[in-house]
């Protein structure tokens, strides 16, 4: 017969796994998802009215300061107002996106808890 120690039935120690700190990653995803809800699940409709102004100015601080590079090197067509307005407009759509996703994870989490 063999002997099994308390620490497992072969002899060998059980290891106990715990859960790593939270990154600053998720910490940053909860204080977004902290300041988008309110009343449990619904989202603030500020934070919609905020998104929506982070949007108009992620797309018109870079066009106006395509509009200057374009008026100080005197280009005839207004390129860099337009580039500037692309990628403003490409920045702000991509934070929208971002706010969009951690709302519907955390609407799915909750969901999913009860």
């Amino acid at each position: 017969m063999s002997k099994r120690s308390p620490n497992g039935s072969d002899g060998s120690k059980i290891k106990s796994t715990t859960l790593p700190p939270p990154t600053s990653a998720a910490k940053e995803n909860d204080k977004i998802v902290a300041s988008t809800t309110r009343l449990g699940s619904q989202p603030s409709p500020y934070r919609f009215a905020g998104a929506g102004m982070e949007l108009a100015g992620f797309s018109i601080i870079p066009g106006l300061i395509g509009y200057g590079i374009d008026n100080i090197a005197g280009f005839e067509h207004a390129y860099c107002t337009a580039a500037g307005t692309l990628i403003g407009f490409s920045i702000g759509m991509l934070n929208f996106i971002r706010l969009a996703i951690s709302l519907n994870d955390h609407r799915d989490e909750k969901n999913r808890l009860g």
